[in-house]
């Protein structure tokens, strides 16, 4: 388009002729519309035909092509359907082809796939949970979950993590991994992360009104809600509305989002710390660490992915990456939270390492708002036993 409709054009009679090349005299090429093309291998003489043809087909529309004095380099996505197993019509056979279209396409530029039932029916889902999230939204089908957060020296539930919880009236539980991706795709993100801000806002004045004081509550972003550029000032404005300090709220972000979109989310982020946002880089380790963005980034937090926590303090390689983790945050300023805390032997390695903070269902699962005031008085209630029965031993073996 951007070179003009005869460029286009004839970039289309060239792909034909370049296509028509590598089929027999009895395979038929047809172009359905747009850019699209449909092509079908009768008689096949083996299993593999349609993908060595699809290699073939990929391999010649890769090289560019020269068109009134422009060079043009195209991708190719190939989705194949083999008659009688995906369809005995013609229907059947192009909409099989199609689903498995759209699944090449996701495995990135100049790629083919092959048709299956579970494609088709993953598919199917997406489209399903895609419409389901807009209703959603709107009639309130989505609630909150908060995770305690103790603070290791006073052993005292301070923060706690607001993780989004979806149970649809026919999809029935949907898990956050499966319908966030979702979301991001189709443009919803930003819509629940307003959704989150605001109900994690409402919580925080449950839990003041019942006593239950937190120095913050954390809630995870996506990359996504940096991109439009405006998510300080949306932000701004909700506190605003309900009376919550900007300090109140910190932002978790995966290391991995944070390096993707590393440029677009820089100044967000430092205008989001200028308001009072603590910012925390989650999933600490599992992503492509960096010392340059550690250092570069406006971070305040760091937290500890489980998978280095759940095995300490008996091997000796996640002891070593806990314990260095801990000391470079330190060094650079940040405080640091160990997620996935499970025994007591982690809870004391943590604390004699100097970690900042802990969660994990050593100390409570996530719980609904209206229990969540209850679970904290138990986690101090059982901290403290746990204190005393310590103390007690070490002064028996003491005397």
């Amino acid at each position: 388009d951007t070179l003009g409709h005869d460029v286009g054009d004839e970039l289309l009679k060239r792909v034909t002729t370049r296509i028509r090349g590598l089929l027999r005299d009895s395979d038929v090429l047809g172009r359905l519309g747009g850019d699209e093309f449909v092509i079908i291998l009768e008689a096949l003489e083996e299993d593999l035909a349609p993908q060595r043809v699809s290699e073939r087909i990929i391999e010649t529309l890769t090289k560019s092509f020269l068109i009134h004095s422009q060079e043009v380099t195209i991708g190719t996505s190939i989705g194949i359907a083999i008659s009688p197993d995906d369809g005995t019509d013609r229907d059947a056979l192009l909409k099989c082809a199609d689903s498995a279209m759209y699944t090449a396409k996701n495995h990135g530029a100049s790629a083919f796939s092959f048709y299956r039932e579970e494609v088709a029916t993953k598919a199917a889902r997406h489209i399903s949970i895609e419409s389901a999230i807009r209703h959603s939204l709107a009639e309130q089908e989505f609630f909150l979950e908060f995770q305690p957060i103790i603070d290791l020296k006073t052993r005292e539930v301070v923060k706690a993590e607001a993780l989004i919880r979806w149970r649809h009236s026919e999809l029935g539980l949907i898990p956050p991994d499966e319908f966030i991706p979702i979301a991001e795709e189709y443009g919803l993100i930003v819509q629940i992360g307003e959704w989150v801000l605001r109900n994690t806002c409402k919580a925080i004045e449950q839990f003041d009104q019942e006593g239950c004081y937190l120095e913050s509550i954390a809630i995870n972003t996506s990359s996504l809600e940096f991109v439009t550029g405006n998510m300080a000032s949306r932000f701004e404005g909700i506190l605003k509305e309900y009376g919550v300090t900007h300090s109140r709220i910190d932002l978790e972000i995966t290391e991995r989002n944070v390096l993707g979109e590393c440029e677009g989310t820089e100044a967000e982020l430092q205008r989001l710390r200028s308001l009072g946002h603590s910012i925390c880089v989650d999933d600490f380790g599992t992503g492509y660490s960096s010392l340059s963005y550690m250092k570069r980034l406006p971070l305040n937090i760091v937290k500890i992915d489980k998978s280095f926590i759940q095995n300490i303090p008996y091997d000796q390689n996640d002891v070593a990456i806990s314990d260095a983790i801990i000391k470079l945050s330190h060094s650079l300023g940040y405080q640091v939270v160990a997620e996935g805390v499970e025994t007591d032997e982690q809870l004391e390695y943590l604390l004699a390492k100097g970690c900042d903070y802990a969660q994990g269902y050593l100390l409570s699962k996530p719980v609904r708002q209206s229990a969540f005031a209850h679970t904290v008085e138990d986690i101090h209630r059982r901290l403290s036993l746990s204190d005393t029965l310590v103390q007690r031993i070490r002064r028996a073996a003491f005397q």
